[in-house]
């Protein structure tokens, strides 16, 4: 048997991130990404949108930053 990712709704998935990441995105957010194409991969099953745990994890990897010393660093680029 195939172990499949664990899919989770739109309110699930902002929970999980919150727990998972510490981010603080709501479903609401969560779906105003995905009419902008900014938010993690997502698929429909029936109206419903369902995300997987790596898609979950991928994107808010990408959402943090380098560490930095200062918050001019941000500007340039530049890491601690």
């Amino acid at each position: 048997m195939i172990d499949a990712p664990r899919r989770r709704r739109r309110a699930e998935a902002a929970e999980y991130l919150r727990l998972q990441w510490e981010m603080q995105v709501s479903s609401a957010t969560l779906a105003n990404y995905a009419v902008n194409g900014i938010g993690p991969i997502y698929c429909l099953i029936g109206k419903y949108a369902f995300y997987d745990d790596p898609d979950l994890d991928s994107w808010a990897q990408s959402r943090i930053t380098a560490p930095r010393r200062k918050a001019s660093d941000a500007k340039t680029g530049r890491a601690a």
